[in-house]
């Protein structure tokens, strides 16, 4: 299984969103006088360790990694060197044209963050205007000359947006875009500091995530699933493909500015928790429990013990795990 490395260039970002799970580790290097972006050699040197090492997927992350200056060199030097290329921005600098132009056929799969299907929404979340309206039109300069199966999109839920998810995936339908992911913000960074204006209990998105899921069943060309939502959520039995945690791609390494390098899977599993009623849960063994601070801050109540698994569903599991998931 090939090896995939996160490099964080930065904290830098021209955007601003209220569920930002880094603006604490920002804004403690701010406060130490520390640097809050790699420099060009250091990122250099970082992909060349990572090749060295055998890793042979690159993901660029941030902060938002297209404001850099250096942003096309080190796109180049991946790439030159052998790496599949990977992007996780905000895409307002592909609302350029010049900029999409020299850019878009050096990277192999773009993620999208994009968190409402209208600017009021999209906006309120980014804190940054026009950053909905530079978004849109960032996806359809990628879309001209990228295909749509290199595009996916995440939306991070909020009480800002809660409501419209469904018409955040109608929308990215209608663009042809064929993945979106919805996840439930980690309560960390600015999410922990917004907490209690943003974050929703899972009891009070049910019914959101049900019409979204029947959407996607009665749909073709687009697939939806949810990351840190588990069956538990649901009264419902739900097919597990619709679980990004039931999904997720292994051997993936993060390297931090603050940080160094460390496997996402064993960090991602030790800021998990289980609950009383995962003792019980069919699904206990395959789960890794909800985020800490979301169980530590509003408690485990509105979940629901799953002790059977209708053998459709799994069968169903198998069938689109392999479709969706080559």
């Amino acid at each position: 299984m090939s090896k995939n490395i996160d490099i964080k260039l930065g904290y830098s970002c021209n955007n601003d969103c209220i569920h930002c799970v880094i603006t604490e580790q920002k804004n403690n290097m701010i406060k130490s006088g520390k640097k809050i972006d790699r420099s060009t050699d250091e990122i250099i040197k970082e992909i060349d360790d990572c090749w060295d090492k055998d890793f042979k997927n690159i993901t660029f992350t941030g902060g938002e990694p297209t404001i850099r200056n250096d942003f096309l060199y080190l796109l180049d030097y991946a790439k030159n060197k052998g790496f599949k290329t990977y992007l996780q921005t905000n895409a307002r600098k592909f609302a350029s044209v010049d900029f999409s132009t020299k850019h878009i056929s050096k990277i192999d799969y773009f993620m999208i963050a994009l968190h409402g299907s209208q600017k009021e929404i999209h906006d309120s979340i980014t804190q940054k205007s026009k950053s909905f309206e530079q978004t849109i039109l960032g996806i359809n300069n990628i879309l001209k000359e990228s295909n749509a199966n290199k595009v996916g999109i995440k939306l991070v839920i909020s009480k800002n947006n809660m409501h419209d998810l469904l018409n955040t995936i109608k929308l990215v339908h209608s663009l042809g875009i064929k993945y979106i992911n919805i996840a439930f913000a980690h309560i960390n960074g600015s999410a922990l500091i917004n907490a209690e204006k943003i974050i929703p209990k899972y009891s009070m998105i049910n019914k959101e995530l049900l019409a979204c899921i029947n959407y996607i069943k009665n749909q073709k060309n687009i697939f939806c699933d949810f990351e840190s939502v588990l069956p538990c959520c649901f009264k419902e039995d739900i097919d597990l493909i619709f679980f990004a945690d039931f999904n997720r791609i292994l051997n993936t390494y993060v390297n931090q500015l603050d940080e160094g390098l460390f496997n996402w899977e064993n960090a991602r599993l030790s800021s998990k928790k289980k609950i009383p009623q995962c003792s019980k849960c069919i699904y206990n063994r395959m789960c890794e429990g909800f985020w800490k601070e979301y169980i530590d801050m509003i408690g485990y109540h509105e979940f629901y013990e799953k002790q059977k698994m209708p053998i459709e569903l799994l069968q169903n599991f198998i069938i689109k795990k392999n479709s969706f998931f080559k």
